[in-house]
């Protein structure tokens, strides 16, 4: 599987304003190959105040605002701060749902740009979502909605935007090499090139 990772393989120079939510009820080594995987898809897109934007939300028992979308603009700075981060607290089996109403209600309802493509991620080890109330105003937003699980594809297809924007199956220790093979949100590509 290739994937067309960076403006550099597919050419396209869009701007993104993109959340993340990450996974805390982890151990500290499968939360530094998080870190890992966002900083280096930050890597491969260009952050820049008037380009490409990042935040991010972590989840455990409740949702954790972590850094907004124009907070950090670098790598190296979503890095510091995401290492500065306390995981394995709270519940084990976290609910999507209070990371999603942040996600809606603190960023993606009022912070993204005209003219900027607006993306969810959600890395996460679990399926449940009480409400789908704010995924459902974050889709008829026109924002993209995508999964990066260790759970099957299959948890998530009523939830992401489309099928192409789940991948699944993986690992913690493997997520980070994920970043050469699974998506390219400047083209909206995930998975083998045809």
């Amino acid at each position: 599987m290739k994937i067309y990772t960076s403006i550099l393989d597919c050419g396209v120079h869009q701007s993104l304003d993109i959340v993340f939510v990450y996974n805390l009820n982890v151990t500290q080594t499968d939360f530094t190959n998080q870190i890992s995987f966002i900083t280096s898809l930050a890597d491969l897109l260009y952050l820049h105040a008037d380009h490409t934007n990042i935040a991010g939300i972590g989840l455990n028992d409740s949702a954790h605002y972590g850094w907004g979308l124009r907070d950090y603009f670098t790598s190296t700075d979503i890095s510091m701060k995401m290492n500065n981060i306390t995981t394995g607290v709270g519940n084990w089996t976290s609910d999507l749902s209070p990371a999603i109403d942040m996600a809606w209600n603190n960023i993606l309802s009022k912070n993204t740009r005209p003219g900027s493509t607006p993306w969810l991620f959600i890395i996460t080890d679990t399926s449940t979502m009480s409400t789908t109330t704010s995924l459902n105003a974050i889709k008829a937003a026109g924002v993209k909605v995508g999964f990066i699980t260790t759970l099957s594809a299959s948890n998530y297809t009523s939830y992401a935007s489309d099928s192409r924007y789940i991948v699944a199956g993986m690992s913690w220790n493997s997520i980070a090499s994920y970043i050469v093979n699974i998506f390219c949100p400047y083209c909206e590509y995930l998975g083998e090139k045809p």
